[in-house]
């Protein structure tokens, strides 16, 4: 992994310093804010905390107007959605094919597992969400040697990691110890928790287009493992090890292109050390009052899109289910697989348009807790045992996901001005981190109202083969 970490640095510096086709690129880039590094020195850093840091590592960022950020350079970084698809179908291969590495983790003890094994498994799965968490932070501490475009790489060379662990331990050297797992969903939760922020950051100045081909690229990575993927697996049964190996060769593979293709100016890649992280939280009220609506509308939104995924699975979990429900639950039956199979793509359909729509209505002001109605009545539909209101339902969770995702980064490219557009990086790890807590409550709480759920609305002796049947 650091082997792999140090060449990448090391061509990083090179391809930086070479007459490559990008040289241009960085030239009009740089030119364009040293012009104004004088005044942006002085602007840069809010008065009340400008006596505590030196001077040397003050950041000089130029506040871009609609149009530049929209399209700087007349150029949209489109192959940029392949780096996200590729570090988020990672993602969905360690989230959603648990069951697949279990079967092969049980296979290599050659007999079934008891129950204490069972739970020892589920523990190590879920660093991925604790890794997750940490990160949203900690990457500003563990990582603070190496710039935001640098962290972006060592994201993807720690899914890389991840996924040849799996691999290698499970399938090649058929392992029957539990600790890998616990090793491999770790890198993977360091890689998502250290992704998201850097990346957002870094590519700021490339303009909106460029950062929602970006951003559609979580959806699309989510949909290739969801849809996709089991799809292959259930055509042309391909191996669980074929999607594991085509997500390293993605995430391989997306480090050069990240390094090579997609050029980001030095004043947005800027090293920000450990001492000036806990500067910029000491400095909160500039930049977490103007973002506060945005973490708190985050941090319900995902609390209803984990819990929505997680509660489905239990509710509607017959063998075949009428698509009606309790509505006429004699008529037009669907296989529980084809059925979340369709419910991944109304996920995939309802994250897309969401996050799509904001960049339509830029002129339109879109507060975002407004989308949290979408989630209320997803949530609503999802628990009626009405298996199409559930899709439209999950649809509407999804949507409100996407559009509160883009409604905020929209609202940090544009309203953090040339005062506040120093605090980029903090704000975006600090209300992703705030988002990730809503996400872990959610995923522990459906427990508790699944049995309340299922008698709220209860099941006639017709319908009782089709939901809440373990319930």
């Amino acid at each position: 992994f650091f082997l792999i970490l140090s060449t990448v640095v090391e061509m990083s510096s090179i391809v930086e310093m070479s007459p490559s086709k990008n040289k241009n690129t960085y030239a009009r880039m740089e030119d364009d804010e040293e012009q104004h590094a004088d005044s942006a020195a002085v602007s840069a850093v809010p008065s009340d905390t400008a006596s505590s840091i030196d001077s040397d590592n003050c950041v000089h960022v130029k506040h871009l107007s609609e149009e530049q950020l929209e399209n700087p350079q007349g150029k949209v970084y489109r192959e940029v959605i392949l780096i996200t698809i590729s570090l988020f179908s990672g993602y969905a291969a360690l989230v959603c094919l648990q069951k697949k590495l279990y079967d092969q983790w049980e296979a290599n003890h050659g007999q079934s597992l008891d129950n204490k094994q069972k739970q020892l498994f589920e523990h190590g799965t879920s660093l991925v969400y604790f890794g997750n968490l940490l990160f949203r932070l900690l990457h500003n501490v563990i990582f603070a040697p190496f710039t935001p475009r640098i962290r972006v790489v060592i994201s993807l060379c720690a899914m890389c990691v991840s996924m040849a662990i799996l691999v290698t331990c499970y399938w090649w050297l058929h392992s029957g110890s539990v600790l890998w797992v616990y090793v491999s969903y770790l890198f993977g939760g360091v890689a998502i928790g250290s992704f998201e922020s850097n990346i957002l950051a870094t590519i700021t100045p490339l303009g909106h287009d460029t950062k929602l081909y970006a951003m559609m690229g979580i959806p699309v990575g989510f949909v290739s493992i969801t849809v996709l993927g089991y799809a292959l697996m259930a055509a042309v049964n391909i191996s669980v090890v074929g999607i594991y190996s085509a997500v390293f060769l993605a995430c391989f593979a997306s480090v050069f292109l990240w390094l090579l293709r997609i050029p980001i100016p030095s004043s947005y890649d800027h090293q920000q050390s450990f001492s000036q992280f806990v500067q910029q939280l000491r400095a909160w009220r500039q930049w977490l009052l103007p973002i506060r609506a945005y973490c708190l509308a985050l941090l319900f939104d995902m609390f209803c899109l984990s819990f929505n995924t997680a509660i489905n699975q239990y509710i509607y979990d017959g063998e075949t289910l009428p698509l009606f429900g309790l509505l006429a639950p004699d008529r037009m039956h669907l296989n529980e697989n084809l059925f979340f199979c369709v419910l991944n793509l109304m996920q995939f359909i309802g994250d897309s348009s969401g996050r799509k729509l904001i960049y339509c209505l830029k002129n339109v002001s879109l507060k975002p807790y407004y989308f949290l109605i979408f989630s209320g009545l997803g949530i609503i539909a999802s628990v009626s045992k009405i298996p199409c209101f559930a899709l439209l339902g999950t649809m509407c969770v999804c949507f409100a996901n996407g559009a509160i995702y883009s409604c905020s980064t929209y609202f940090m490219d544009n309203r953090l001005d040339e005062n506040n557009a120093q605090y980029l990086l903090t704000s975006l790890s600090v209300w992703l981190f705030v988002g990730d807590i809503g996400s872990v409550t959610g995923s522990n709480v459906w427990q508790l109202i699944v049995p309340i759920a299922c008698s709220v609305i209860p099941s006639t002796p017709s319908t009782s083969q089709y939901f809440c049947v373990k319930n």
